[in-house]
């Protein structure tokens, strides 16, 4: 197997940084590569200044052959911003990827793509990109590309049974959605007599892009959800850059829970639903609606 790097060499600052951060791309991705041999001892790997010696990018990229094609798209240069954009035209099997504090970029979105920090390197994004790699490598085709792109509108909404007069009625909102095959809403209500319901479960947030979380203090007193629904959620958000949208349905700790209150509530927390008339709470209601289109870039604003 076959592997192309494509990163910017040396270090760069983001422009568009409050912070002004610099990010070092060759220690990143010299660890990057040193985990992918040791993982997978088969493979090769080139970067894109091995590749391209004497025809430019756009001549280099169509003659190669590479397996898998792995794009950092961090910084907003415009030299990378065209590859990605070229080997998305020219259907190679691209993992886009980029720091976590970095906005996807319109060419990324619902794409494969993985988000990695200095934490991450040598643990979940590593395990990621290994199991990506893995797959690329079984099917050699850009059925798992595809298979992502699928994959791309799905949604999981946790939630305290106890609050399902609240999840009832955001269906209704997110219904239009789902008619016009935008999104695939998955919730326990779709578990049927007989299903595996621990593995189903795992498999629908395994496959989501987008998580609603119904914050109550019943959400945050299930064992189940904290334990088992809550990891894996926070870890795919900061992994595969899963989209958190949690909406505050009644008076609970989660300015106080530090994992979750560093994503921004559709709803003030300290006005939620339950405090609200039903009026009120419909505006909330589309106004996650709304903020799912967004994500999956489909408003035309």
């Amino acid at each position: 197997m076959k592997i192309l790097l494509i990163y910017p060499v040396g270090k760069y600052k983001n422009p568009y940084s409050i912070d002004d951060k610099e990010y070092d791309f060759d220690s990143t991705y010299s660890l990057i590569k040193s985990n992918l041999l040791h993982d997978n001892p088969d493979i090769s790997i080139d970067t894109l200044t091995e590749l391209v010696l004497s025809n430019s990018y756009n001549e280099s990229l169509k003659k190669s052959d590479y397996d898998v094609y792995l794009c950092d798209t961090t910084t907003y240069n415009g030299n990378y911003l065209y590859i990605a954009g070229l080997l998305d035209g020219l259907n190679k099997p691209v993992i886009f990827c980029s720091y976590i504090d970095h906005p996807p970029l319109p060419v990324t979105m619902g794409k494969l793509s993985l988000y990695y920090s200095e934490s991450t390197l040598n643990n979940e994004f590593r395990e990621s990109l290994n199991k990506v790699v893995s797959n690329f490598l079984i099917n050699k085709s850009n059925s798992i590309q595809y298979e992502f792109k699928k994959q791309a509108s799905k949604a999981f909404i946790s939630y305290s049974h106890v609050d399902f007069e609240y999840l009832n009625r955001l269906m209704v909102h997110l219904k239009p959605l789902e008619v016009h095959n935008l999104i695939d809403i998955w919730q326990d209500t779709r578990l049927k007599a007989g299903d595996r319901w621990s593995e189903e479960i795992s498999n629908a947030l395994d496959n989501a892009t987008i998580a609603i979380l119904l914050i109550s203090a019943d959400f945050l007193a299930s064992d189940f959800i904290v334990n088992n629904e809550l990891p894996s959620i926070l870890k795919k958000a900061q992994v595969n850059g899963t989209k958190i949208l949690p909406v505050i349905v009644s008076p609970c700790r989660f300015l106080r829970e530090k994992e979750m209150c560093q994503f921004h509530a559709i709803n003030d927390p300290n006005i939620p639903l339950s405090l609200l008339s039903i009026n009120e709470r419909e505006v909330y209601y589309d106004k996650l609606a709304s903020e799912i289109e967004k994500s999956l870039n489909l408003t035309k604003t």
